[in-house]
């Protein structure tokens, strides 16, 4: 399979506010692009995550963690335990999905604003793959 690459473009006049996330997709020695649409604009940040073939994002807002699946422009929002704001993600390799014997997707939430350092608060996040089935 070709390699993907998610970008994100900042708004000119907000260095905190994305306008459009762009997924490109290497053909050869081109590129291909293609903006990824969402109902929610307030994601600051997307990773792509691949399971068994089938490509999803998890996504980050201030207040926010979401799951989507590539193709979908609605966001599910991930009911997570008070305190998580302010994060970006990392999701467990190999290409963002665990391994294909793993039953789950591991990902580290790490605090984000600079009012929480020195002791900012970071998460571990465990999804069973089968939640993105449900996607």
């Amino acid at each position: 399979a070709a390699p993907y690459r998610l970008k994100e473009f900042l708004d000119a006049s907000s260095d905190s506010t994305v306008s459009a996330f762009k997924h490109l997709t290497q053909v050869g020695i081109s590129w291909s692009t293609a903006t990824i649409a969402l109902s929610d604009t307030s994601l600051n940040w997307l990773r792509l995550i691949e399971i068994s073939g089938s490509f999803y994002y998890i996504g980050a807002s201030y207040s926010d963690t979401y799951l989507m699946k590539a193709g979908s422009t609605t966001p599910v929002k991930l009911e997570l335990a008070a305190g998580v704001i302010g994060s970006y993600p990392y999701v467990a390799a190999p290409r963002g999905g665990t391994s294909l014997a793993e039953n789950y997707v591991d990902a580290l939430l790490i605090c984000g604003p600079s009012s929480g350092y020195p002791n900012a608060t970071n998460f571990y996040l465990r999804i069973a793959k089968s939640e993105f089935d449900k996607l």
